[in-house]
């Protein structure tokens, strides 16, 4: 999901008293949600099961509000990259499900790239492996690093274009 903050107040009539101050706050309803895509197809509905369990956006040397990525990545390992992009009118855009009416920003999922199997494999075994974090490469911007449970770590690349530095897997030793 991904709330537009520019949206004024007053679009939102539902409040919520903030318990330490006492103010009213305004319960904001989602610009955009994800959650239909796990249901339009089979091969969507597999990558969008798992909880999402880290988001990250993408530096880029365009100083741009209107559109940027994020990165997300689930506890399989799959990462999803987003182009956010900020629409100036209210006209319907395509027929896209999970744009609510009347905002104006919407999501594109652009890429997805998945780890090889190795994680995926290893959700199932009786030693289950889940990804719990990602970090950008800070000399690499186009390169993030996934870390699991189980003291593994995954490098992987934005695309193909960009270079990855280090190993695809580093793995630990302690017995798993």
């Amino acid at each position: 999901m991904a709330y537009d903050l520019r949206e004024p107040n007053s679009l939102f009539t539902t409040k919520l008293q903030w318990r330490e101050d006492g103010k009213m706050y305004p319960l904001r309803t989602a610009a955009y949600d994800t959650s239909f895509k796990a249901v339009i197809s089979k091969a969507l509905e597999e990558d969008h099961q798992f909880a999402i369990v880290a988001i990250s956006n993408v530096s880029s040397d365009i100083d741009s509000s209107e559109t940027y990525q994020l990165v997300s990545v689930n506890e399989a390992g799959i990462v999803i990259i987003w182009a956010v992009i900020n629409e100036g009118s209210t006209r319907i855009i395509d027929h896209d499900l999970g744009l609510r009416p009347g905002a104006q920003l919407k999501m594109t999922q652009t890429s997805i790239i998945r780890s090889d199997g190795f994680v995926y494999s290893n959700l199932n075994s009786s030693r289950k492996m889940v990804v719990n974090c990602m970090i950008m490469v800070p000399m690499n911007p186009a390169q993030f690093l996934l870390g699991t449970n189980r003291g593994t770590i995954i490098s992987f690349v934005l695309s193909k274009a960009a270079k990855l530095i280090g190993p695809k897997i580093y793995r630990n030793n302690f017995g798993y």
